[in-house]
């Protein structure tokens, strides 16, 4: 039986360190595309809560009719209540996103406009594994509508 050679006292080892080589450059790979992910998830989160402040906003309507001198009923409108509609969107928005220990909200803005309710939110979160590429802090904007309508046959003023 031929048998190979014996390794030198020099070459034990070295297999060890390609390995923790390989190891490491798999790391540095996969660690910013698993960051890429969580930020796609992060801004799609954001774009729902968003959503959800804005309905939530909408959600306090203000209906009013106006009636002529006969008392009878001409016309419906409807406005977003300026006072409790931000207030609803922005607790709407912490709920949904308070799970999201990382997120940061910068600005925060709920304008109320007639039967139109928009919030938009400026966020931010920290980089992850993409910070070895020259990234300190992801930031982006979300913007969401929402607008109440008058229910079918009633004329609007």
């Amino acid at each position: 039986m031929c048998r190979p050679p014996e390794p030198q006292a020099s070459e034990r080892g070295s297999m060890a360190v390609w390995g923790v080589f390989v190891l490491f450059c798999l790391v540095l790979l996969i660690l910013p595309l698993v960051s890429t992910g969580m930020a796609f998830a992060a801004k799609t989160l954001t774009q729902r809560a968003a959503d959800s402040s804005a309905l939530a906003g909408a959600g306090q309507a203000l209906f009013s009719q106006q009636r002529d001198a006969r008392g009878q009923i001409y016309c419906d409108s409807v406005a977003v209540d300026p006072v409790n509609g931000p207030v609803a969107a922005g607790q709407y928005w912490a709920d949904n996103t308070s799970g999201m220990t990382t997120l940061q909200t910068s600005t925060f803005a709920a304008v109320p406009n007639g039967a139109t309710m928009t919030v938009t939110v400026t966020v931010a979160l920290p980089p992850g594994g993409l910070a070895l590429f020259g990234f300190s802090k992801l930031t982006w904007t979300v913007t969401a509508q929402a607008k109440v309508l008058l229910p079918a046959g009633d004329p609007a003023c």
